[in-house]
């Protein structure tokens, strides 16, 4: 059976202009035949190249999020192979499926982060699993109901509580976050609580909003 080839695609539909983002697709080709499936993520033209997102601050989180999803598309790909029930219509379903094989938003955001430690350092991997501990131990952000504006004051309040100066609060609401917008993008989170949140960093209060080319 051949294998289909999993690449990304920006603009499809050309819609995006000098100061309008546009949507990033995944996109699974098999002979003539194509499967589009959104990412959620919206860049402008002159920070995509080469299927990769370029010259943002965010670049490196954006790319790791987009890696996931060929990751998983990939993995989803190979199973229905393997069956011998490879449907290009299915993939969408099953992607998300795979995406959610708990129902816990730690466990989610375990799944994404096993993705992401092949492109990390050893010592960004060390703050994940920090902050995953002090999620586990807190209790405040298990189920994906539970990632509301009310609880990421709560999960703020908590670190202060356990001594944790604001740019080392602001660390863990920046790795939460993360995995908060990939949730998004997955169908499994439908509001981004940081969005009229501001979280203070060294005495400056900092905005959290999503922005509006950072995703869908």
């Amino acid at each position: 059976m051949k294998v289909p080839k999993i690449d990304f695609i920006f603009d499809r539909k050309h819609l995006s202009g000098r100061r309008i983002p546009g949507m990033v697709e995944l996109r699974i080709s098999m002979g003539r035949d194509r499967k589009y499936i959104s990412t959620g993520i919206k860049v402008l033209p002159n920070e995509w190249s080469n299927g990769s997102v370029v010259g943002r601050k965010d670049w490196k989180d954006i790319n790791d999020r987009l890696q996931v999803y060929k990751s998983k598309c990939s993995e989803v790909v190979l199973k229905m192979m393997e069956a011998g029930e490879l449907n290009l219509k299915s993939i969408p379903e099953l992607l998300r499926d795979s995406m959610i094989k708990s129902g816990t938003f730690i466990d989610y955001a375990k799944e994404v982060f096993k993705l992401r430690t092949r492109s990390i350092t050893a010592g960004t991997r060390q703050h994940y699993e920090i902050m995953f501990k002090f999620l586990e131990d807190w209790k405040g952000l298990v189920q994906f109901t539970d990632v509301t504006e009310r609880n990421i004051v709560r999960m703020d309040e908590e670190l202060e509580r356990r001594g944790l100066k604001e740019c080392s609060r602001w660390n863990y609401h920046k790795l939460v976050k993360t995995f908060i917008l990939q949730a998004m993008n997955d169908g499994l989170i439908h509001r981004d609580p940081y969005t009229n949140l501001k979280i203070r960093r060294s005495g400056e209060a900092m905005p959290f909003a999503t922005s509006s080319s950072n995703a869908e």
